[in-house]
C-alpha cells in the first residue's frame, strides 16, 4: 500500500518574520520532505494554495421534540483564491513514471500570495479562515494522497485609518401580533467604538434593548 511505503511526511516554510506569519503578496518559500521505504513509481507532485472563509451555526430546537423539529442549519462558505504549481513531475525524457528509490526526498517549492485585502486567520465556535497549502503526490493507477498544512495569514493594514477608527452600529426592531392585536415594537442596537481591531485586541459591544410589547423578552448575544 502506497501510505505503508511513503512516511514521515513534512511541510516546512521558511519563516518571513518571528511570528511565522504571511501577508497579501508575499513569496512563500519552503520545502516538503517525506520518507520512502521502497522503490514508487511517481507522476505528480502538485502543491495547491487556498484561502477561504466557512461558517455553521444553528438557531432554535434546544429544548423538547417539538423545538428540534424547528431547529434550523445555516451553512456558508467563501472563497479568496485558489491556484496550484508542480513541484515534481513524471520523468521528462520517457513521459512515464518518474522511479523515486526508497530513502529520504525533499523537493523545494515557492508561490506568491495573491494581492487583495483579504482578512487574518481566525477559527471561531461558528466559523473560520484558513489558509491551506495542500501537497498531492500522484502514482499511476492510484488516487493522488492529500497531505495539509495550515499558513497563517494576517492582513497587515493599518487600523489607524481614520475610517476605520470610526465607530459601527446597526439596528433592528421587529413587531409581535396575534390576529387583529398588535403591541409595541421589540428593539435592538449593537455598536463598536471602532471598526477595525487587531489580532488578541478586546472588542467591546455595546447593546441597547428595548421591549414595547407585551411579551418577555430575553436578548442573546
Amino acid at each position: 500500500m502506497f501510505l505503508q511505503s511513503i512516511k514521515n511526511v513534512n511541510i516546512n516554510f521558511n519563516a518571513l518574520n518571528e511570528k511565522g506569519s504571511f501577508s497579501s503578496g508575499d513569496l512563500v518559500t519552503g520545502h516538503v520532505s517525506f520518507d520512502l521505504s521502497k522503490e514508487t513509481n511517481i507522476t505528480l507532485i502538485e502543491m495547491a494554495m487556498a484561502g477561504k472563509a466557512s461558517v455553521l451555526w444553528s438557531t432554535g430546537g434546544s429544548g423538547g421534540r417539538r423545538r428540534r423539529r424547528h431547529r434550523r442549519h445555516y451553512a456558508a462558505e467563501l472563497d479568496f483564491f485558489k491556484f496550484k504549481s508542480v513541484i515534481a513531475q513524471r520523468n521528462s525524457a520517457t513521459g512515464g513514471a518518474a522511479k523515486l528509490q526508497s530513502g529520504t526526498h525533499v523537493y523545494q517549492f515557492t508561490c506568491q500570495l495573491p494581492l487583495g485585502d483579504f482578512p487574518s486567520t481566525f477559527h471561531g465556535v461558528n466559523g473560520q479562515i484558513l489558509y491551506t497549502l495542500t501537497v498531492s503526490i500522484h502514482r499511476p493507477w492510484h488516487m493522488s494522497k492529500d497531505f495539509v498544512t495550515e499558513l497563517n495569514f494576517v492582513n497587515r493594514i493599518n487600523t489607524n485609518q481614520p475610517l476605520l477608527q470610526a465607530p459601527l452600529s446597526g439596528s433592528n426592531s421587529m413587531t409581535l401580533c396575534c390576529l387583529w392585536c398588535v403591541s409595541g415594537p421589540i428593539a435592538m442596537t449593537v455598536s463598536v467604538e471602532k471598526k477595525a481591531f487587531i489580532p488578541g485586541e478586546a472588542v467591546k459591544v455595546i447593546c441597547d434593548f428595548s421591549n414595547a410589547s407585551s411579551r418577555t423578552a430575553t436578548p442573546k448575544v
